[in-house]
């Protein structure tokens, strides 16, 4: 939803093109080839694989591609389409769609295709999401904290719940397990809206931080899988720690290869985008 309250809608799309090959595609095939020669887990069909979709090779390979074809749907809808009612009606049928996808038969077969129908369809349906609250100026409130503190604590509640057993919210996009109907709207949806009115209040060295990660999101995701992999499971011999050690240790390593890579213009262009 982020990624569509960020979203520009362009004017001509060669432009479109030219910048997301440079700002993503280039990186995501510069991380694919280094992170295969460093594993040694190379070869034709992993390759293919790659090329077709990436989904059964493991890691976070299909994602870019995923977000860069649903974008482009979105960018049709909103120009071609028409806009406006239009677009709304398209979005609600892709997310409808991506509801019952989970339930037809050639799910299985289209599991290995970056642009696999319920994956793109819920994509898509983010995408318009986050870019119709923007449009609007919508989830903006002037007195964002009693806001911000509910959403936090239906959030942390989710998670509570998920964590002790009581109720099972499995939402795997990668391999096409698309979790609950209203959950799907409603997690994602109360992330966008903390993230939205909580930003603008972030100053100092919190927010400096902050940006610091999104500079270096890019990296942070192609390589925390390589160190979960290749450090916990390979090295210490074991599946890692507790949940949120995890993510301390992995964004951490992750972080310090982003600002190695930051300091050469080559490496920053071909690994984050030249960002």
């Amino acid at each position: 939803m982020i990624t569509g309250y960020l979203l520009k809608i362009p004017e001509e799309y060669k432009i479109w093109f030219l910048k997301n090959i440079k700002r993503l595609i280039i990186p995501h095939i510069a991380w694919f080839g280094s992170i295969t020669i460093l594993t040694g887990d190379h070869g034709l069909k992993r390759s293919l694989c790659f090329i077709l979709g990436a989904r059964n090779i493991g890691g976070v390979y299909w994602y870019v591609p995923c977000l860069i074809f649903s974008m482009l749907v979105f960018i049709i809808i909103e120009k071609e389409v028409g806009g406006g009612k239009m677009t709304y009606l398209c979005i609600l049928l892709l997310y409808l769609f991506s509801c019952i996808y989970i339930f037809l038969p050639f799910k299985e077969r289209s599991y290995n295709i970056t642009f696999s129908f319920g994956c793109m369809s819920l994509a898509c349906t983010y995408i318009g999401i986050g870019y119709t609250v923007r449009k609007f100026g919508l989830l903006r409130y002037r007195n964002s904290r009693p806001v911000i503190g509910l959403i936090v604590l239906i959030l942390l509640m989710t998670l509570i719940l998920y964590k002790s057993g009581i109720y099972k919210y499995n939402m795997d996009m990668a391999g096409l397990k698309l979790g609950a109907p209203i959950l799907n709207l409603v997690i994602p949806g109360g992330i966008m809206i903390l993230l939205i009115n909580t930003i603008p209040l972030l100053r100092g060295k919190v927010g400096f931080f902050l940006s610091e990660l999104g500079r270096g999101s890019l990296c942070i995701m192609y390589v925390h899988k390589f160190f979960l992999n290749n450090i916990f499971e390979k090295v210490l011999g074991v599946e890692g720690f507790i949940w949120i050690v995890n993510v301390i240790i992995t964004v951490a390593l992750s972080y310090c290869v982003y600002k190695f890579i930051s300091q050469n213009n080559i490496f920053r262009v071909l690994f984050n985008g030249g960002s």
